[in-house]
């Protein structure tokens, strides 16, 4: 009976917590702004890091496996992934961030969060011999899924590398 009532109330604690993160997040998060979109301009290509919580990992997402998700959805695109070797010497030596944060409830549960951004060496404008390492790009958001589910976590990670793509596309037409 104990076991039942933890585990509705978890349940109630996940389904809250969906509710009220969107609304703690700035709408900048969600909705790029056109600078946002415009600072991809001219990127010959961005090196990957992904960081996934240890519960990921434990649930069956595992940080090779994201980080293979990501490179290949950037070749797939035509964007180049810089190795370590390349990206210092790449202007701005970019790098596509993708960070996964997951907490497991004892009903089995996961509460995630993803964010994707890039992070790129910039240049003050008050003094341009002065620079900086800034997210240039970012957007993300949280959600919750079941222990079988997982893939969905997956699939999130996925969506919002594709808002990077869609973002970098619109100023890096193909030609």
């Amino acid at each position: 009976m104990m076991r039942h009532y933890l585990g509705r109330l978890t349940l109630l604690f996940l389904t809250g917590l969906a509710v009220a993160l969107p609304l703690l997040i700035p709408a900048q998060a969600a909705a790029e702004s056109d600078a946002e979109r415009e600072t991809l301009k001219a990127l010959r290509g961005v090196a990957v890091v992904v960081l996934a919580a240890p519960e990921a990992e434990q649930g069956g997402l595992s940080q090779a496996r994201l980080q293979t998700d990501v490179e290949l959805k950037l070749r797939q695109a035509g964007i180049r992934v810089l190795t370590s070797t390349e990206r210092p010497s790449a202007p701005g030596a970019p790098i596509l961030v993708v960070t996964l944060g997951t907490t497991r409830s004892p009903a089995g549960f996961y509460a995630y969060s993803v964010t994707v951004g890039l992070v790129q060496h910039v240049y003050l404008a008050r003094d341009p011999t002065m620079g900086a390492w800034a997210t240039t790009w970012t957007t993300g958001g949280v959600g919750y899924t079941g222990q079988a589910h997982v893939d969905t976590i997956r699939n999130t990670v996925r969506d919002y590398v594709d808002r990077f793509l869609n973002a970098y596309l619109a100023v890096n037409p193909k030609q």
